[in-house]
C-alpha cells in the first residue's frame, strides 16, 4: 500500500482509498453500477430482438409492439455502457452491454429490412 497526496488538500492518503479520510475528496468513482445496468438492458435487448425476428421471419407484419422494446433496451444499453466507459476505462460489463446493444440493434434492423424485400 503506497501513499499519494490529496489533490484538494494536500494531505497523505493510501492509493487505494476511494475518498480523501481527510478532507472526503473522491478520488476514485466507482462506474460498475452503470455496467451492470447495460449488461441486464442488453439481455432485454437481445431476448425483444429474437422474438421480433421470428415474428418477422414467419411473415407476421407486426412492427410496433417488440420494435418499440428493442429499440428502447437497445439504446439505454449503449447509453449506460458509454456512461461507465467514460467513468471508468476498463468496465468488462458495460463493454459486454454495449456489445449486446449494437448487436441488439443491428439484428432488429437486418429483420426489418428482410420484411420490406
Amino acid at each position: 500500500m503506497a501513499l499519494k497526496n490529496c489533490v484538494e488538500c494536500g494531505k497523505a492518503v493510501s492509493d487505494q482509498a476511494m475518498f480523501c479520510p481527510h478532507c472526503g475528496y473522491v478520488l476514485k468513482k466507482n462506474g460498475k453500477g452503470f455496467g451492470v445496468v447495460s449488461l441486464i438492458l442488453g439481455i432485454f435487448a437481445c431476448i425483444f430482438t429474437v422474438g421480433y425476428c421470428i415474428v418477422v421471419l414467419e411473415g407476421s407484419i407486426i412492427l410496433s409492439g417488440p420494435m418499440i422494446y428493442v429499440m428502447l433496451f437497445s439504446s439505454l444499453s449503449t447509453t449506460f455502457s458509454l456512461l461507465s466507459l467514460k467513468r471508468n476505462k476498463s468496465n468488462n460489463t458495460a463493454v459486454s452491454g454495449l456489445i449486446l446493444g449494437i448487436t441488439a440493434i443491428s439484428f432488429s434492423l437486418l429483420c426489418t429490412i428482410k420484411l420490406f424485400v
